[in-house]
């Protein structure tokens, strides 16, 4: 990770909260207002931001905040596994647009990464970008050869801002975990991690173009995909070329069809590529929206922009395999094994109730026929279901959902008839067959021989560990119910009103016991330290009345 230096983040930070506070957004800092009052001023928010719906004020602070705070709107909008769907829904509004660089900037970052001699290397450049986003602006160059090409060019300093950036969200998420209870369960630190990776790994030219060639070869049979040549020679981490495609964005639907193409195999050929992708390849293309799908001659799908790809590990695969086997099956006890062989379930989930849940939820579409069912408010239910139990899923998972879900989508808005459950059958049905497969089984057999192997040589020293910290009483036992700190908050402020109330009790008595011996100094004939006492417990007692009042129970 970068250095940040500290001056720098302050600063940041400074604009950070502020922004927060202006549109409303700084509540959950509230109980850590002293953490950073100390150092940056309070900002209240301005007036009347109340009426605007959380949902858009989010989105408008991260559009202020710029490229990371984009970036983490624009991948949390692809988890809608942890965030409410109407946020998730705001956040894929947000646009990763950014005022064009000067050229002159541009040829400084060129000689950087080509040396001095760029020009003589890549010939005539366009002055005009064809894109300028915030982490890298676009141009079209024309090669000494005559090849035409793109050059997406990273803009300077865009590193050290992220760094600090991704430095404060650390600090936030940290901060967010220790205030506001409720945002244990989704582990903001999780999130800003995870993030950190991909955005990170997004600012890596060179990883981006071995993601084109991986592609490139997965497809390089298929005559309905064609992946863009990369000119690796002029390749480094803040410049990727690649050729020139002309083509039209997949959803521009009006300017396909007046080229002569078809929208209807363009949606069908789109979803076979995407299922390719996921259930043949295990390596996807995690953002196809409309503006990084172009179609040329033929109705060729070309797929653009390879920073933020998904995949699928042999683990997850297998995972997935048994989760639609269970599926298939209408098996929900093989589908909860699947989610806590993930880790997705957590301690003290109500698992019964999950169990019935996913039961209701099979039963009432497991008969329906596969035209009928629709697919958006299927998975949306689904994913209430996640958000409702806690679920964790496997980021490339959720990531592998939405790519199938934008496939959808695009295949609906191309051809209205379209029906990606029935494209998706086969595969669905291949990769049940081959996890159930004999010869599948027998590849198998070492793996699991070995399992069983190690279990049992390591057992028995297990086992003697046991009870060995057992005989020495050092054997120790943790139990962590559910509502344990609510439990204990209840007895702590019971405690302290039962020995309020005996404190009370004591003054009056202690007073009474005073004024009858009749001891002075007096005061309107009394003794003074008894009325003294039956104020103490009059004042004692009325705050005590007060406070179980307000706490509503009497």
């Amino acid at each position: 990770m970068a250095i940040t230096s500290a001056p720098r983040k302050l600063k940041r930070t400074r604009q950070v909260m502020s922004t927060l506070a202006r549109h409303g957004l700084g509540a959950f800092a509230a109980g850590a207002r002293r953490w950073y009052t100390t150092v940056l001023p309070y900002r209240k928010a301005r007036p009347g931001v109340e009426a605007i719906p959380v949902e858009v004020r989010v989105r408008i602070a991260l559009e202020e905040l710029g490229t990371t705070f984009i970036k983490l709107g624009q991948v949390l909008s692809m988890r809608p596994d942890l965030i409410p769907h109407s946020l998730a829904q705001e956040l894929e509004k947000l646009q990763d647009k950014a005022a064009p660089l000067p050229f002159d900037v541009v040829e400084k970052e060129l000689a950087r990464a080509l040396g001095p001699d760029f020009r003589e290397q890549l010939g005539e450049i366009e002055p005009e970008p064809l894109a300028s986003a915030s982490i890298a602006q676009v141009h079209r160059a024309t090669l000494p050869s005559g090849e035409i090409v793109v050059l997406k060019i990273r803009r300077p300093g865009i590193k050290r801002q992220v760094e600090t950036d991704l430095a404060i969200l650390h600090d936030l998420a940290r901060m967010a975990e220790r205030t506001v209870t409720e945002l244990e369960l989704i582990e903001p630190t999780r999130i800003v991690e995870e993030f950190a990776r991909t955005i990170r790994r997004e600012m890596d030219f060179i990883r981006e173009a071995r993601n084109v060639e991986r592609f490139r070869r997965h497809f390089r049979n298929d005559s309905t995909i064609y992946v863009p040549q990369l000119y690796w020679k002029f390749c480094r981490e803040n410049l990727l070329v690649m050729e020139w495609i002309d083509g039209i964005k997949v959803s521009d639907v009006e300017h396909l069809r007046k080229a002569g193409l078809d929208p209807k195999i363009i949606a069908i050929r789109g979803a076979q590529a995407i299922l390719k992708q996921v259930f043949e390849h295990g390596f996807f293309h995690a953002d196809p929206h409309g503006a990084n799908v172009f179609v040329i001659k033929g109705n060729v799908i070309v797929p653009l922009d390879y920073g933020m790809m998904g995949s699928l590990d042999d683990r997850l695969v297998r995972q997935i395999e048994d989760l639609l086997i269970g599926i298939v099956r209408m098996d929900v006890d093989r589908i909860m094994t699947v989610l806590e062989n993930l880790g997705s379930i957590r301690p003290g989930t109500d698992t019964r109730s999950l169990y019935s849940e996913l039961y209701d939820f099979l039963d009432r579409y497991y008969h329906v026929p596969l035209y009928q069912l629709n697919t958006p408010e299927l998975v949306g239910e689904l994913l209430d279901i996640v958000r409702r139990y806690r679920l964790r899923l496997p980021p490339d998972l959720v990531l592998m959902i939405r790519s199938l879900m934008l496939a959808e989508a695009g295949g609906r808005r191309l051809y209205p008839e379209f029906d990606m459950m029935t494209l998706a059958k086969p595969y669905v049905k291949r990769i049940i067959m081959r996890r159930l497969s004999l010869k599948r089984r027998i590849k198998e057999a070492p793996d699991t021989l070995e399992e069983v192997e190690t279990l049992v040589r390591l057992a028995p020293k297990q086992v003697q560990s046991i009870l060995s910290k057992a005989s020495q009483g050092e054997l120790s036992v943790r139990v962590d119910p559910a509502g344990i700190p609510e439990i204990l908050h209840e007895l702590d402020r019971s405690s302290n009103r039962l020995a309020f109330a005996m404190i009370c009790a004591a003054l009056v008595i202690g007073s009474s016991i005073t004024i009858s011996a009749g001891f002075g100094p007096f005061l309107f004939g009394f003794p003074l330290l008894g009325v003294v006492g039956f104020g103490l417990a009059a004042l004692l007692g009325f705050w005590l009345l007060f406070s179980i009042m307000r706490g509503g129970k009497l």
